[in-house]
């Protein structure tokens, strides 16, 4: 531009020469004219700078340059992805002007594609198909798939118990499927025919076995359940003068017999108890003469009077500690029974308790023993030695009546009364009295046979 402005000064003070010599009447010398070349541009306009475009004179090699104003088009740079398309939008491309820092934006179209998850199972497979699943970590959508069922199936097994018309067995049910099947089939074990009354208390069912009915086996086994109902109770006399029987298996669901529930029983052998039950009823196995021994369960506190009265066959029997009371007569004429030990617990020998067992030589009396009563140990005549426990207050009539085999008891000083005939015809017999002299609450025929005594007795440290 400068250039320009020199060549146009220059042509100006020509041009005044010029009109200078022609008034001088001079003639000037003629003017150069450029032959030029063409425009040559050496510098690019950009959009953010002029460019430039020189020529030049082929005669006098004079130059003129002009310079070209800034061009409206960018030079662009490569497109960038700068917000990648997803399954919810279009994405994103930018480029910039490489001179000028400007920028232009196109979208990208969505690609509708997912960005999964992997996948996981929320239902295992079993006899059924389970099921996997997986999530769009960009949209939250969920994609299910099926997994093939393995074929396994999950039984809860059920009992049913057999009964007198039906076959028992296993059911089987699938708690996924509720597919079933049955297997494990069972005869019904009980004995048939038996009586049974459903009875109700306090809204509790439960069943009550009245008697034999038409059953006609020798070998009882009862069941525990009628139609799912418990048995809890056998009726007094239920078995009462069943001769033809021969064993008795109660379930453990019987809590309560009543009195005389085997009377009469002559060829009883083998009784197998609850183990729930609490008492021995009286009369229970009253005149059983056939049964040899019995195991009375640990839960019982109370033997009934006459229990056992003359089971002639007996011959063991086993009182659990947890029995405080024994009444009267309870193994009356057990004439086989040959040695009983009574728990401690026990306060009361009751009247007639061992009276007449013939053959028993030991008993076992423990300290909280107070009393024995009238005909305890009356016939015993087997009976060898006895010790007395150290409480014993009452000794009452006939407690030792004939005890032949007797041949020594040490009467402790806490006796406090002896009644009439309590060692009456014991002819073997020599009484050791810790008292001095014959207290005063003693019958006078405490002793009518005039068994040999001793007062002042100290046993031998």
């Amino acid at each position: 531009m400068k250039r320009k402005i020199v060549l146009l000064i220059i042509a100006a003070m020509l041009s005044a020469c010029a009109l200078c010599l022609a008034a001088c009447g001079e003639t000037a010398p003629p003017v150069h004219e450029h032959a030029w070349s063409d425009w040559k541009i050496t510098r690019a306009p950009t959009c953010a700078a002029e460019g430039a475009q020189k020529r030049a004179c082929k005669d006098c090699d004079e130059e003129e340059e002009v310079s070209l104003p800034p061009t409206d088009i960018h030079t662009w740079g490569n497109w960038k992805t700068v917000l990648a398309p997803t399954c919810i939008g279009d994405g994103l491309q930018r480029r910039t002007c490489l001179f000028c820092d400007r920028t232009e934006e196109r979208p990208i179209g969505s690609a509708g594609k997912h960005v999964w998850s992997d996948w996981e199972t929320i239902i295992e497979p079993t006899c059924k198909v389970g099921m996997q699943r997986r999530i769009c970590t960009i949209c939250q959508k969920a994609e299910d798939k099926i997994i093939s069922a393995t074929g396994i199936h999950r039984y809860t097994q059920t009992i049913i118990p057999p009964t007198e018309t039906a076959r028992g067995y296993t059911l089987h049910i699938c708690d996924i499927c509720g597919g079933n099947y049955r297997d494990g089939f069972t005869d019904y074990p009980f004995t048939k025919g038996l009586r049974f009354t459903l009875a109700e208390k306090n809204g509790n069912k439960f069943y009550i076995l009245e008697g034999m009915g038409n059953a006609t086996d020798t070998d009882l086994l009862i069941p525990d359940r009628i139609d799912g109902i418990p048995l809890t109770q056998i009726a007094p006399y239920a078995f009462a003068d069943h001769a033809n029987i021969t064993s008795v298996i109660l379930p453990d669901s019987v809590t309560t017999m009543g009195s005389n529930t085997f009377f009469g029983c002559t060829n009883l052998k083998s009784v197998t108890l609850s183990a729930n039950l609490t008492k021995i009823p009286s009369s229970a196995f009253e005149d059983c003469a056939s049964l040899q021994e019995i195991v009375i369960p640990q839960g019982v506190t109370a033997i009934g009077s006459h229990a056992f009265y003359e089971c002639t066959g007996l011959k063991e029997v086993s009182i659990p500690s947890g029995v405080t009371q024994i009444d009267s007569y309870a193994f009356y004429r057990c004439s086989s029974l040959t040695n009983i030990v009574i728990p401690d617990g026990v306060t009361v020998l009751t009247p007639g308790i061992f009276m007449s067992c013939s053959s028993l030589t030991e008993v076992i009396l423990p300290d909280s023993i107070t009393r024995i009563g009238s005909n305890a140990f009356n016939r015993c005549s087997a009976l060898a030695d006895i010790t007395l426990p150290k409480n014993v207050a009452y000794i009452e009539d006939f407690a030792f009546f004939e005890c032949e085999s007797l041949t020594g008891i040490i009467i402790p000083a806490s006796a406090e009364k002896l009644n009439f005939a309590a060692f009456y015809n014991c002819p073997n017999l020599t009484i050791y009295c810790e008292a001095v002299s014959q207290p005063e609450g003693w019958d006078d025929l405490w002793n009518p046979s005039g068994c040999p005594v001793v007062w002042g007795y100290k046993e031998p440290s």
